[in-house]
């Protein structure tokens, strides 16, 4: 253990001062991360600061919630090989699926009976979904394009106003049949999971002593939903959160990510905003463009630092702008062909395009 006013980043990392005033801030945070800016070495380093100074006191834990499963493991394994498996015993890290699933299959019992899941529940197992409804009878719906299929079904397991049939079929994917097991599917696994901790405060008062500091990652990602069940846990002066994301990377929204995340985090945790500008990933050129690059978009744009340690310099980038297809096709043809002609070989150059690969 260390003093408080003693601690310092291990294993000789620089933290630029913001990423050094979150980690020591003890209540709720916002931090705007752009790519390469080191938000997993942020997260890493105040775990060790929240254990080394007992300021997340023992016995209590630190959850991390992640959307992709390599990212919760990579955060989990990083912890534990640099702060040993004392911290890590500590540190539980899943994505979001994960929490929402812990939650339903440890506390199911207390749902109501027309609307608790059978414990050896699938997810998602869409075949299983159409030989339910096939064997109700119900085979005119599994005959829908899947997209349609999918909406009705998601219509009747999150309606809480079911009636007759659709009551009926709800029961069944719930439940299961004599011939199938239930089926669930993932939102509607977060809504029971929100609705076990909304209406039982024993419940919702473990989950708080349980776990004293939160960190969420990609948090520009989160829908309403998930947020609603983040909101219902840890919305208590014994929790306090980390939110890590990137207003840049706001790509979520067609899967029902909520475009005002970050303004209704701060409104509800009374959260303070920080912002990383250093990029510990790219070569100074790379900075040098990505600072030219978002001034363009964004007149507010924040300055970006790079880090002095990379020398690299070779290579050179170079941004056009067309008015037409036509020209561009011209202007990129006869660049390739100088590079060939310059004797780079061809399996040196590399294309990536938006779409339609082909007619590219």
């Amino acid at each position: 253990m260390v003093k408080k006013n003693e601690w310092f980043p291990k294993e000789d990392i620089e933290l630029e001062e913001s990423a050094l005033n979150t980690i020591l801030n003890e209540g709720n945070c916002l931090v705007i991360a752009g790519p390469g800016a080191g938000k997993t070495e942020l997260l890493a380093q105040k775990v060790d600061y929240l254990f080394s100074t007992n300021t997340c006191l023992f016995p209590k834990k630190i959850l991390a919630l992640s959307f992709k499963v390599d990212a919760a493991s990579n955060l989990k394994d990083r912890v534990r090989k640099s702060y040993g498996e004392e911290y890590a015993s500590r540190f539980i890290s899943l994505t979001y699926s994960a929490f929402e699933k812990k939650i339903l299959d440890q506390f199911r019992s207390v749902l109501p009976v027309n609307n608790r899941p059978s414990e050896d529940y699938l997810i998602e197992d869409w075949d299983v979904i159409k030989q339910i409804f096939a064997e109700k009878q119900l085979s005119a719906f599994s005959n829908l394009k899947a997209k349609d299929f999918t909406q009705i079904v998601e219509n009747i397991v999150l309606n809480d106003r079911g009636r007759g049939g659709d009551a009926e079929i709800k029961k069944y994917l719930l439940n299961g049949t004599p011939n199938r097991k239930g089926v669930l599917l993932y939102k509607q696994i977060n809504k029971l999971a929100t609705e076990i901790v909304e209406k039982n405060i024993y419940i919702r008062r473990a989950l708080q002593m349980t776990y004293g500091f939160i960190f969420l990652d990609e948090f520009q990602d989160t829908t309403q939903e998930q947020y609603k069940l983040v909101k219902t846990c840890f919305l208590h002066p014994d929790c306090r959160i980390t939110a890590v994301g990137d207003d840049k990377q706001a790509i979520m929204q067609w899967a029902g990510a909520d475009a005002k995340i970050f303004s209704k985090f701060i409104q509800d945790f009374k959260a303070e905003q920080y912002e990383l500008i250093m990029n510990h990933r790219s070569v100074p050129k790379l900075v040098e463009f990505q600072k030219s690059f978002y001034s363009q978009l964004n007149s507010n744009a924040p300055g970006i630092l790079f880090n002095t340690k990379k020398v690299f310099t070779e290579g050179e980038i170079t941004l056009f702008e067309f008015e037409n297809e036509t020209t561009e096709a011209d202007v990129i043809v006869k660049d390739i062909l100088s590079k060939i002609n310059s004797n780079v070989s061809m399996k040196e150059i590399c294309i990536l395009v938006k779409q339609k690969v082909e007619s590219y």
